[in-house]
């Protein structure tokens, strides 16, 4: 059976230091557990820092698919923690992110 494929956006800029940035990031990864933890999902979000970080350390730690699309060339560039990085070659192309 396919898996839904959901995409979490948001922040790579969070400062760890500001309590609205820590409760945004422990939020993404109760979500990214959460949705880990769900049968048939997998999660699209970007390799940068942030909220796509703490989503895929989430659905990572519960289990899940975690899939990072990467807006440079090399899938090495990648957040570790995901099961599939996929380089899309947009580097420079922030406007038009894929998700």
């Amino acid at each position: 059976m396919r898996k839904l494929q959901i995409g979490i956006v948001g922040s790579s800029n969070l400062n760890m230091n500001n309590e609205q940035d820590k409760a945004a990031w422990d939020f993404a990864y109760r979500l990214g557990f959460a949705l880990g933890r769900t049968i048939n999902i997998a999660t699209l979000t970007s390799s940068e820092g942030g909220i796509a970080e703490a989503v895929t350390k989430g659905v990572n730690d519960a289990g899940g698919i975690a899939i990072n699309l990467i807006k440079g060339n090399y899938k090495e560039d990648g957040n570790p923690e995901a099961h599939v990085n996929i380089a899309t070659t947009m580097d420079g192309y922030d406007y038009c992110w894929p998700l």
